[in-house]
């Protein structure tokens, strides 16, 4: 890692005394976190903490008690080593936004533990996330603005509030969403935790890397439970927690980068659940159902309907977790033509992988979008027509009008068309024809050479609907 850097004329701010804090604290997270996912997972029936899973044959209950386990280890290892250090009185401008940060996720767990015993209504959710978001705001972790190259756009506190909301908001949420299979959440976190620690160590943020050590350390100690089969599930306490502190430690991490593309780096790192929910999103819209509606449509239900194992599909979506991580640390380097390469490519693979995934309700929109287009000439020729009509009621010869009729069908694809007089027999023979339109081979719309043919026959139809009257006939 320190090549890559020094081959894109960069260092990373680490001196060795800080190294050795970062190495203890995730030593330690690990350990703390093993030993403290055990005991918890032998508490969580008393706690009521458990949940039955439904695709194994032997439903055992399973505890979901992961994600209190993480923040515990978070909450005990962190400000131990932390005071130990002597660093407690540095830093003091990381010191406030990471503080909110991990105040809002205090709050997630406390929602997530009532939710895992009672289950919420998602409004109820999403009003807690709301309110947390917004104190993180207000206590100075938000979005401010981005440098640009020359100077730096400070936002409006109106639209910094709004962004701020939306994207703790939309974190939380994605890592609920995405955590429905043994490993998936734990594995995206852990890849962009990984991801924020070089990008913060980079950026000489001393205190906010060595939050993201602790939280490595603390994840992993719970993967070590949750890697298929799990015996410990993440729950709603972890998963609301642990996207929420993501979201807030990635916003502070991207605040003090130098580029307007550094500010994307949570958000490619943290790639995999916002795919999943922006999928999640637009399946549920199509089926003209609510966003918030449940379903087994996420990306590793897709991928264990392909008949992937548990672990395999863990071990596919850790990997492309961990590709979004790496791409991540491209956007703080200054060589914008290396960027637009890989994130090329990155795309292109996406997109295949899409395709792999044989989502039915992407499969039935693009074959609508096809059906559209085919019949996108139709709108074409509708409007021609529609206009033609229009002149024609205010035309007062009806030879004239016919004629105009004529020319709005050479701006069509149409090669015939008749105007007939319907006869009191049920038999089209009895019809008479009153006027003909004809393109002449080879002639194409909009461009009809030789001239297309018209007959017009008014004075049959006058005669015929004459001869209709004085026998009693029906005319249309």
């Amino acid at each position: 890692m320190d090549r890559f850097f020094a081959a894109q004329g960069m260092h990373l701010a680490a001196p060795e005394s800080h190294a050795i804090l970062f190495g203890l604290a995730f030593v330690a997270a690990t350990i703390v976190g093993l030993f403290l996912t055990a005991g918890l997972r032998h508490v969580a029936p008393t706690l009521g903490l458990t949940e039955t899973p439904r695709h194994r044959p032997a439903r055992r209950p399973v505890a979901k008690v992961g994600g209190i386990g993480i923040f515990l280890t978070i909450a005990l290892v962190g400000p131990a080593l932390w005071f130990l250090s002597g660093e407690w009185s540095l830093h003091m401008l990381e010191r406030g936004p990471v503080l909110a940060v991990l105040g809002g996720a205090v709050a997630m767990v406390a929602l997530g533990i009532w939710d895992d015993r009672e289950e919420l209504r998602p409004r109820v959710k999403l009003a807690f996330q709301v309110l947390a978001a917004t104190a993180v705001w207000w206590a100075g972790a938000r979005f401010a603005g981005f440098a640009v190259p020359g100077g730096h756009v400070e936002l409006f506190a109106p639209t910094s509030l709004l962004v701020t909301v939306f994207w703790f908001v939309a974190l939380t949420n994605a890592f609920n969403l995405v955590d429905g299979a043994d490993g998936v959440a734990g594995g995206a976190a852990l890849t962009a935790t990984l991801a924020m620690f070089v990008v913060s160590m980079y950026l000489g943020q001393t205190l906010v890397a060595f939050v993201l050590a602790v939280i490595t350390g603390a994840v992993i100690g719970f993967l070590f439970y949750n890697f298929p089969p799990a015996t410990v599930y993440l729950g709603d306490a972890g998963s609301l927690s642990l996207g929420f502190l993501l979201a807030g430690v990635g916003l502070v991490t991207s605040s003090k980068a130098a580029t307007l593309l550094a500010v994307a780096i949570p958000v490619v790192s943290l790639g995999l659940p916002l795919l999943d929910t922006g999928l999640a999103i637009v399946r549920r819209l199509i089926r003209g159902e609510s966003i918030a509606a449940r379903d087994l449509g996420h990306i590793h239900h897709r991928l264990t309907k392909l008949g992937h194992s548990p672990r395999k599909v863990a071990l596919l979506l850790f990997g492309v977790s961990a590709l979004l991580a790496l791409a991540s640390l491209l956007l703080i380097t200054p060589d914008l033509r290396l960027i637009g390469i890989a994130y090329t490519v990155l795309g292109i693979v996406a997109f295949i992988g899409l395709q792999r995934l044989h989502v039915p309700e992407l499969l039935e929109l693009r074959r609508a979008i096809a059906r559209g287009l085919r019949r996108s000439s139709n709108i074409g020729q509708n409007v021609a027509l529609r206009e033609a009509l229009d002149t024609m009621a205010g035309m007062e010869d009806a030879r004239e009008a016919l004629e105009e009729l004529g020319r709005a069908f050479e701006r069509t694809d149409f090669l015939e068309a008749e105007i007939r007089l319907i006869g009191s027999s049920d038999e089209r023979e009895s019809d008479r024809v009153v006027w003909r339109w004809k393109r002449p081979r080879g002639a194409v719309m909009g461009n009809g050479v030789p001239e297309p043919s018209q007959v017009i026959d008014l004075a049959t139809a006058r005669e015929s609907r004459d001869g209709r009257d004085e026998g009693g006939g029906r005319g249309d």
